[in-house]
């Protein structure tokens, strides 16, 4: 790998070992060397500081993530989680149904879509986004307690 996606990985693990701080610092150092470049580095950056709690920068992030690559299903995924957290159910539905344009099967995608239904009180359409991710993953336990909790 080059030096920038060898730095991508490295902030990638350092999140997914929950050293958040260490992948922010680690990400925001390349994506300010090359901030046209690198949308999964920004994508990354943009779930740690959704993770961290930091609202502003994740969407900031994740929104730089989606226009460098409309096509980057998790990105789309990550900024309807971040726009769901700030109280922006439409503009976050529109997201999954993005990602799930790229990619019909991606499990994120459906099952947030269906959390999000389910809050427009749209049960069944809820109900069938929910089935499918147990469809595509009978373990998926988030999946199942949110279907569960349908009326």
């Amino acid at each position: 790998p080059t030096l920038s996606e060898a730095r991508v990985q490295l902030g990638s693990a350092l999140s997914a070992a929950g050293r958040l701080d260490d992948a922010v610092d680690a990400l925001s150092a390349l994506v300010a060397r090359a901030p046209l470049r690198h949308p999964n580095a920004w994508n990354d950056l943009g779930f740690a500081q959704l993770r961290l709690g930091n609202l502003p920068g994740a969407l900031s992030a994740l929104r730089r993530a989606v226009a460098l690559d409309p096509r980057l299903g998790p990105a789309r995924v990550n900024l309807g989680a971040a726009l769901l957290a700030a109280g922006d159910v439409s503009a976050a539905r529109a997201q999954f149904e993005a990602a799930l344009r790229i990619n019909p099967d991606d499990p994120a995608a459906l099952g947030n879509l269906g959390l999000v239904l389910a809050q427009l009180g749209q049960t069944q359409a809820a109900r069938e986004r929910l089935q499918r991710v147990l469809d595509l993953d009978p373990t998926d336990a988030r999946a199942r307690a949110a279907l569960d909790a349908l009326p």
